[in-house]
């Protein structure tokens, strides 16, 4: 139940974030994406047969690291710009980075707590499976960054300045987590 409720939530989420745009990154979204891998990784030890104790802690990681990793991921390297062809890619780099990246601190754990850390074909799927999520969260992340700079552009082109952009932002992300509680 509470996973199904974390799935409904992250998907709008990920649906706000195309939406407001302009913040790709939001702690709210990061938290939720974090609880979410928490929540993955204790069911996925736990079926792999890691104690409860080792599962819960090694858990807390995966999730802390999701976390951090989604909100203060390669955005914070890259600087804004007003391009649009700048915003789609570094929505994809952005995206696709951090996905990769999600998956293999999360997968490296997993690894460690399973007794499978020198086992190479453990880290030969690991790296598939990094590499698939990050090719998806490139793919989405463009689209994402491409619907950003049109909102962003179209906002502009109507003289609004950007602190305006930014409260316009911020109004969606609100409603956003508004939503995501009444769930």
């Amino acid at each position: 139940m509470a996973l199904a409720y974390l799935t409904r939530g992250a998907g709008l989420a990920a649906g706000m974030k195309a939406g407001a745009a302009k913040d790709l990154g939001t702690k709210a979204t990061a938290a939720l994406f974090g609880l979410m891998e928490k929540g993955r990784f204790y069911v996925s030890a736990r079926e792999k047969g890691v104690d409860v104790a080792t599962a819960d802690y090694a858990s807390n990681i995966a999730g802390v690291a999701n976390a951090f990793l989604e909100n203060y991921g390669l955005e914070n390297i890259l600087k804004e710009s007003g391009s649009m062809i700048w915003a789609t890619l570094r929505g994809g780099l952005v995206e696709g980075s951090e996905e990769f990246l999600q998956d293999m601190s999360s997968g490296i754990l997993d690894l460690g707590i399973t007794g499978k850390i020198m086992d190479a074909e453990s880290w030969k799927g690991l790296f598939q499976q990094a590499l698939y999520s990050g090719t998806l969260g490139a793919m989405l992340g463009t689209g994402a960054g491409a619907i950003g700079a049109d909102i962003e552009n179209e906002l502009k082109s109507k003289g609004i300045s950007d602190e305006g952009i930014q409260n316009f932002s911020n109004y969606v992300d609100n409603k956003a987590k508004q939503v995501i509680v009444k769930e």
